[in-house]
């Protein structure tokens, strides 16, 4: 068997023993329910680091105001090619609140909608990813 042909037949076998794995880990993931992602809201950020993935469609958003002024958190974007969004409500320093979204695959764009806190820094992106 020449050099070309034995590349050719270990990257066949590498592609067919990964596929099982990632079928598998979409499985447990979809069994072990919504993914949690923390929100801590502060002056100028949400905490993210500029985005967080939900490995699947559903993710419980725990939100806690860490700052010392009124926050809030907004999720958008588009379904359907219909405009969707979802706001947390007013958060008092300390406060916190918490809610499950289920999103179909796709970014999604989170931030502070309170005065001018989005342009400050208080923006991030959130992927989900969906199952398979």
């Amino acid at each position: 068997m020449d050099q070309m042909m034995t590349r050719m037949l270990i990257a066949l076998i590498a592609l067919v023993s990964i596929a099982p794995a990632a079928a598998q880990q979409t499985q447990t993931a979809a069994k072990q329910g919504p993914s949690v992602v923390h929100i801590n809201l502060h002056e100028w950020g949400l905490g993210l680091d500029g985005r967080a993935t939900v490995p699947g469609n559903e993710a419980v958003f725990e939100i806690r105001n860490t700052g010392s002024v009124v926050h809030s958190f907004e999720i958008e974007g588009k379904i359907d090619g219909k405009e969707v969004e979802v706001v947390s409500g007013r958060l008092q320093p300390g406060q916190t609140t918490s809610f499950t979204l289920r999103l179909p695959a796709g970014e999604y764009t989170a931030y502070c909608p309170v005065g001018n806190h989005r342009e400050r820094g208080m923006l991030a992106a959130i992927v989900f990813r969906g199952y398979s």
